[in-house]
């Protein structure tokens, strides 16, 4: 606070109550715009034709698709995050959108993948880009997704996972809203629900 309103007087700036009564919402004035999906259905043929092409970002978009991961978190991974043996990988809060430890178990196939991938020593990262020492670049996911044929965005492909969980399994909401990372429930839910379900979530 700088002096400019009177200790205990409301901030006349804040939405709700005030600028809430006098501007429309933001949604109507800037709709939101959902980032474009493969049919879930689809995506045997498109896992099919990755399986097709070579390349570290092919790679690493097969690896975002299993895994349902955000564009970032696959391109960041790190060797020492990733836990063969338990067949784990775990994603520190600093490299997550909401600040939170997230763990992803990885299925067979998963684990074959990274096994087979190119290593360079001295580079921590799982998807090595091609300058020494460097991760993948921010485009190598969506030039992947391109060269297989398709106009969807990398981030749509959450979606995909998203509706295939809820129309295709018996996994509940909350299971799979965990497994995409995202924050569930109201303040008082996250309070008592710290779990993240790990067992129920790689029972698939």
């Amino acid at each position: 606070m700088r002096g400019h309103r009177p200790q205990g007087v409301p901030n006349p700036a804040r939405w709700q109550g005030n600028l809430s009564e006098a501007l429309p919402k933001p949604g109507k004035v800037a709709p939101v715009v959902n980032h474009r999906a493969v049919p879930y259905k689809e995506m045997p043929e498109l896992m099919a034709q990755l399986g097709t092409h070579e390349g570290v970002g092919v790679k690493g978009l097969q690896f975002a698709i299993l895994t349902a991961a955000r564009r970032g978190e696959v391109l960041g991974a790190r060797w020492d995050e990733i836990d063969f043996d338990a067949a784990m990988w775990t994603v520190p809060a600093e490299r997550m959108k909401g600040r939170r430890e997230h763990r992803v178990p990885l299925a067979r196939h998963v684990i074959e993948l990274l096994k087979a991938l190119y290593t360079e020593d001295g580079t921590p990262y799982v998807f090595v880009g091609p300058r020494t020492g460097a991760q993948l670049s921010e485009t190598a996911l969506a030039e992947a997704l391109r060269r297989a044929g398709r106009s969807e965005t990398v981030h749509g492909l959450r979606s995909s996972f998203s509706d295939w969980a809820h129309e295709s399994t018996s996994f509940s909401n909350h299971e799979i809203e965990l497994s995409l990372a995202h924050t569930v429930g109201n303040a008082v839910e996250k309070a008592y629900r710290r779990g993240d379900m790990l067992d129920r979530r790689g029972a698939s």
